[in-house]
């Protein structure tokens, strides 16, 4: 008398049926391997032909239409500043030329918690037009009267400290300003480019699990130019996504296009020369 399988039964059936399909399958496709790699090849050669085709008719039509190269930039610059209200980061806003002032000051009597603050002011810039003076004399005259500016503002106020970006063409020039018993030297100006000299820095807190790739552009390697200080350093970490926590006990971990290695502490920034940088630091 035909009697109903045990659900083990069933259950043991059921498998066993599956694992002899996904043999069957698998043996079949070992044999036809080659008929197999045909198929890959062909559909991958076909996504680079028509991928390639729609970036070149793309590009043909942004090159040539200037509304959709208007759509493009407004949709870019929307997408930017919705993207750093969610995020809580800091963006450009203004068109160069500009020069910018940064603080990063000690909340020794604030009610924040976090322990410095940073602070801002953008000022546009009228473009290069004199005859009278060259434009790296005029551009050098501007960040020496911000300088002198910035100098009287830490001078009363001993808890900042302060850098000065000027902006040309999206050529960005940084200079330092420090309250500092020695007067301060005002180092030449130059546009002209140097070497990328840095593979990888990474930003790292004793109170950070992870630390933050710091990931500089062409556009800040100029001669004589000062990165990395602690203002530079604050500036760049409130114009990006990622939460951090900041005082002066960060380290930044460097390794160079010589495959040397430095830690750079917090009194501590790099001058870019045109064939070297050199280490900077002040007096504590």
């Amino acid at each position: 008398m035909w009697e109903i399988p045990s659900l083990s039964e069933i259950t043991t059936l059921f498998v066993s049926n599956i694992c002899s399909t996904f043999v069957n399958i698998s043996m079949n496709l070992y044999k036809n391997v080659p008929i197999v790699e045909s198929v890959c090849i062909k559909l991958f050669s076909y996504y680079v032909s028509v991928s390639h085709k729609t970036n070149n008719v793309i590009k043909t039509i942004y090159d040539n239409s200037p509304l959709v190269q208007e759509i493009t930039h407004k949709t870019k610059g929307i997408y930017k500043i919705l993207h750093s209200y969610y995020y809580n980061y800091c963006i450009v806003t203004y068109i160069p030329p500009w020069i910018c002032v940064t603080f990063t000051n000690t909340n020794k009597n604030s009610i924040s918690n976090e322990p410095f603050s940073y602070t801002e002011d953008y000022t546009h810039i009228q473009p290069y037009s004199s005859q009278k003076i060259t434009e790296i004399d005029y551009h050098k005259n501007q960040l020496i009267e911000t300088i002198k500016s910035v100098i009287d503002i830490i001078k009363e106020n001993t808890n900042y400290q302060s850098m000065i970006v000027l902006c040309i063409e999206n050529a960005y020039y940084f200079r330092v300003v420090f309250n500092q018993p020695t007067p301060y030297n005002i180092i030449s100006f130059s546009q002209t480019p140097c070497r990328e000299y840095f593979i990888t820095i990474e930003y790292k807190h004793p109170k950070q699990e992870n630390p933050i790739d710091i990931v500089l552009g062409m556009n800040v390697f100029f001669e004589y130019n000062e990165i990395l200080s602690c203002c530079f350093i604050h500036r760049y970490l409130e114009y990006q996504p990622i939460k951090y926590y900041f005082d002066m006990d960060y380290t930044l971990e460097i390794m160079d296009t010589d495959i040397n290695t430095i830690t750079l502490k917090s009194n501590q920034y790099i001058r870019l020369g045109k064939m070297n940088y050199d280490v900077v630091t002040l007096d504590e």
